[in-house]
């Protein structure tokens, strides 16, 4: 009786029973579960810390990358040291041109002065008494000295100078004038061909030109019509040679 009794205390408790060993199974599990989770992101960890370690060494062996990193190279030293020669030269010698033109182009100071050519003057300077023009059959002021001479003589610069210009003119034809420094300049004017060019230097007597006609005087007896210039006033030329 008392048995029976106990077994059927039993049956009715079963169910509990059985329900409190899944609940034990399951809780197991789950701290199973939880120490394995645990576990697995421990070793993310130290695999995460590991990588990272990785990369901070790699960086730290790359840190000079695109740094420019010359070579002790003695053939490239060599290289470099001839173009800096070679650069030097060229400076110096670029120098020197630079000086060369500069003595070159000095404006020469005529110290006296000579006639441009040899002859008769067949006409004084005068800017107060005038002088009979055969071209024009007038009176008029001269401002120049006519020097006689065939046409082609020989025109020689009368002093040492630079040429400041080389122009044709409709009265005086072709004409050369001279820079001689110190205000004066000399022009030469009637000449068939020049022999120099505007800033050509020029010494005393040397030949600058030929002798042509000058067109306001061409009814002249054939002529060099030369002109000198002291601070922008017409002046005798005779004036200048009387310094020779």
């Amino acid at each position: 009786m008392k048995i029976t009794g106990l077994k059927h205390s039993l049956k009715g408790k079963g169910s509990y029973i059985a329900l409190a060993i899944c609940m034990i199974g399951i809780g197991a599990c789950g701290w199973l579960t939880i120490g394995k989770s645990a576990d697995d992101h421990t070793a993310k960890i130290d695999k995460t810390s590991s990588f990272i370690s990785e990369i901070n060494s790699s960086y730290n062996d790359t840190v000079n990358v695109g740094k420019l990193i010359i070579p002790d190279d003695d053939s490239s030293q060599t290289e470099s040291n001839g173009d800096n020669t070679s650069s030097n030269q060229s400076s110096t010698s670029n120098e020197s041109s630079e000086a060369e033109s500069a003595v070159s182009n000095e404006q020469p100071v005529a110290d006296y002065f000579v006639l441009p050519l040899t002859g008769e003057i067949t006409k004084p300077f005068s800017l107060k008494e005038l002088q009979y023009s055969e071209t024009y059959g007038d009176w008029r002021l001269h401002n120049a000295i006519d020097i006689a001479a065939e046409q082609g003589a020989t025109i020689h610069s009368a002093g040492d100078g630079i040429v400041h210009d080389v122009y044709t003119d409709s009265k005086y034809g072709k004409v050369i004038k001279i820079d001689h420094s110190n205000g004066i300049f000399t022009l030469y004017c009637g000449v068939k061909t020049a022999y120099v060019k505007k800033g050509d230097v020029v010494g005393i007597n040397q030949d600058i030109g030929n002798l042509g006609e000058t067109p306001c005087e061409s009814a002249d007896k054939s002529h060099l019509h030369f002109a000198a210039v002291k601070d922008g006033v017409y002046i005798s030329p005779l004036e200048l040679v009387k310094f020779e």
